[in-house]
């Protein structure tokens, strides 16, 4: 049973980690109306640097005993997940010239990288809440 909320979010992160590679994040028209996908797997660094992010998140929640070690790596997981992001960005914009593609849209799931920033950020305030609990409990000794 999960009785921390941080692990919760924690593992969540590591879960959208997953699903961000296996989906496409941009979807466009080559001239000769032919649909082309832009996956995150196709590019090994963004897939390398996506299965990094979710193994952080999960191995930060097992180290729960270790409050100081788990702030560090949910700040490291945080950098990379916003890195994700903009490395994304201009892949994808790269991948458009290069291919000359007419029109396309953007999906969804490109919004993954700043959903898990999110999560990792929730994961931290309750470890610090979880903190601060300790040291009042402390106190009143």
């Amino acid at each position: 049973m999960i009785q921390r909320i941080q692990s919760l979010w924690l593992l969540i992160s590591a879960a959208l980690a997953a699903v961000y590679v296996n989906f496409p994040v941009f979807k466009g028209m080559l001239m000769n109306s032919e649909v082309v996908t832009i996956r995150i797997r196709e590019h090994l660094t963004l897939f390398a640097l996506s299965v990094i992010a979710g193994i952080i998140s999960f191995v930060a929640i097992f180290l729960f005993k270790n409050r100081k070690q788990q702030k560090a790596l949910i700040i490291l997981n945080t950098l990379l997940c916003t890195g994700i992001f903009a490395t994304q960005y201009f892949i994808v914009e790269e991948r458009k010239v290069e291919i000359s593609i007419a029109q396309g849209d953007w999906q969804l799931i490109a919004l993954i990288p700043l959903f898990m920033v999110i999560l990792l950020l929730f994961s931290y305030q309750n470890i610090r809440a979880d903190e601060k609990l300790l040291s009042s409990a402390d106190r009143m000794r």
